[in-house]
């Protein structure tokens, strides 16, 4: 290849060099008769409003537990204490949301053997965390437990049914029996 090629001017897409090569002078262009101001157009979607719900529910469940905030001496965290575990100073969780502040305990889910307290939950792959209650859930009411329920309800089902089949089953027999004895 000369040198020349490469020495000689390039048109970048975008540019108003480009631009003035295109043809564009004879499109219309639409644009709205109506006025809209900028602000009221949503650039992000603020979920804010559900995380403060939930957070307020985790905080009035904690005061329903019987949870107690504490302020620290000098140079010392707030902390919460609780009957249940005497003795034992508990990290004050401290979030601010929308001028709302809320305060929970962090207990380590090892830790509390009742589920009094809350926790933060960390996934794989999620570049947040969430915060949730230690409290302790039945199988039966998860997803899982509930669709394992109505499977088991099924089987019964199914299996009635099958007793009831053999059962006419053993009537048509019976009666065959009979009808042929009597011949």
């Amino acid at each position: 290849m000369s040198s020349s090629s490469y020495s000689t001017s390039r048109i970048i897409v975008g540019t108003p060099q480009w631009f003035a090569t295109k043809n564009y002078k004879g499109r219309k262009t639409s644009y709205s008769n109506y006025e809209c101001d900028k602000k009221s157009i949503p650039v992000v979607f603020k979920t804010r409003g559900n995380i403060l719900k939930k957070i307020k529910k985790n905080q009035n469940k904690m005061m329903d537990n019987g949870w107690r905030l504490c302020e620290g001496d000098e140079g010392e965290k707030d902390y919460f204490i609780h009957p249940t575990y005497p003795d034992t100073k508990f990290s004050a969780f401290k979030q601010v949301i929308d001028d709302t502040t809320t305060i929970l305990p962090i207990v380590d889910m090892d830790v509390d053997t009742k589920g009094l307290g809350c926790s933060f939950e960390i996934k794989p792959g999620m570049s947040y965390c969430n915060i949730k209650t230690n409290e302790f859930k039945s199988y039966w009411n998860t997803r899982e437990g509930k669709r394992k329920a109505k499977y088991h309800d099924y089987l019964d089902r199914r299996e009635a049914k099958k007793r009831q089949i053999e059962e006419e089953e053993a009537e048509i027999l019976k009666t065959k029996a009979t009808l042929s004895s009597n011949l």
